[in-house]
This record gives C-alpha cells, structure tokens and sequence, in this order.
C-alpha cells in the first residue's frame, strides 16, 4: 500500500486532538472545506475498528463523520479530498 500526504494548517489539526474523538464517535464538521479536519477526524473514528468479524471479513466501521460546508467552492475541495479517500 503507498500512503499519501496532503499539507494541512496547524489550526486545522487541533479539533480532532482537542476533541479526543475516538472509535465509535458522531462528529458533525460545520466548516469542513478543504478537508484535511475531515480526514483527520475519519482517522480517529475508524483507527482501532481494523478488525473482523466472525467470518473473517473486515468489521464495519461504528463512527460517522458528517462534513458540512456552505460556500460552494470550498465545497468543492472537500468533494476532491472525499474523492481521493476512495
């Protein structure tokens, strides 16, 4: 697997820490364009969900992120950074 790297402000890496969000969490993100917070945030909610279930294939994850933004060309970026995710 290659892993990616995206550049991101340093305020924009404090909720997700501040916040403590862990596996299992609802974060509802008011001001998510570019998306970096997001992804952050998808991070923390999926971390340590990796597992499987009884028959072997990946467990769902139980945390949602919901990524709102109301200007429409920040918006934009956000859909390119959710694209990228896959």
């Amino acid at each position: 697997d290659a892993g990616s790297m995206s550049r991101s402000e340093a305020v924009s890496m404090i909720p997700p820490v501040v916040l403590q969000v862990e596996p299992g969490h609802r974060v509802l993100d008011m001001c998510a364009a570019p998306g970096s917070k997001t992804v952050q945030l998808l991070e923390a909610v999926q971390s340590a969900e990796r597992d499987v279930d009884a028959s072997g294939a990946p467990a769902l994850p139980t945390g949602l992120v919901v990524a709102n933004e109301m200007n429409p060309r920040r918006a934009y970026l956000l859909a390119s950074q959710a694209e990228r995710l896959g």
